[in-house]
């Protein structure tokens, strides 16, 4: 059986979406670009050529009206949407495996990602997180799951580009160390989501608690919005 094809727009022409959203597209084996929508007519039609869209639209409605628009990614600023591609990698399929097997007892997570604030959040039954980030101080990503038993570590997780990454299983002295292959996280989303546009009835993960994140980080914040205001 052939694998059905969406047909993809794309509201908003950032850099990420024009640089890494629409490449994915045309590379994956179930996606096509079909259309970009801007604020402008003018802006559309430069975008459009740059990344090769035989549509562009001067309204983002005008893309929403498209009948034949399946599927659309909403490349707008990010207190709009939320961005989740990293969910994606295969690093992240060894690490809930690892989890999921019991090799650490995964109690608390901690991450640290790009931009200068901190949050503890209670996700109740003894789990909890940290996170911080800034966008001040020089670049660095990691992220621990730490449980009664060990940890896992991983050097890259938000970021990991096309390069290898590794993933370190650690238990006391010993440690374990998996080299997860490179990959565009961007283009197993774009192939991930199409897939569920064309048939619903397929696997949900990686993206199944997708709200949930949204969710957290909505709550987190709110709690920075309180503290500013307090």
């Amino acid at each position: 059986m052939a694998m059905a094809t969406v047909a993809w727009g794309i509201l908003g022409c950032g850099s990420i979406a024009t640089r890494a959203i629409a490449p994915a597209i045309h590379w994956a084996k179930n996606g096509r670009l079909i259309a970009v929508a801007s604020r402008t007519r003018e802006v559309a039609e430069r975008k459009g050529r740059e990344v090769n869209a035989p549509k562009t639209y001067g309204s983002y409605a005008a893309l929403l009206d498209d009948t034949e628009v399946d599927a659309v990614y909403i490349g707008l600023p990010n207190g709009l949407v939320e961005g989740f591609m990293h969910r994606h990698h295969p690093q992240w399929r060894v690490i809930r495996e690892r989890i999921a097997s019991g090799a650490i007892f995964a109690e608390r997570v901690a991450t640290g990602v790009d931009r200068r604030s901190s949050a503890l959040l209670d996700f109740g039954e003894a789990c909890t997180a940290f996170a911080h980030g800034s966008l001040v101080d020089a670049r660095r990503e990691h992220l621990s799951v730490e449980g009664e038993q060990g940890r896992i570590e991983i050097e890259h997780p938000f970021a990991p580009r096309w390069d290898e990454t590794s993933i370190r299983i650690v238990r006391g002295r010993d440690v374990e160390t998996i080299v997860a292959a490179g990959a565009n996280h961007f283009l197993h989303q774009v192939e991930h989501f199409s897939s569920r546009v064309a048939d619903a009835t397929t696997r949900a993960e990686p993206s199944e608690d997708g709200r949930a994140n949204v969710a957290a980080c909505a709550l987190v914040e709110a709690s920075f919005s309180e503290t500013s205001s307090g």
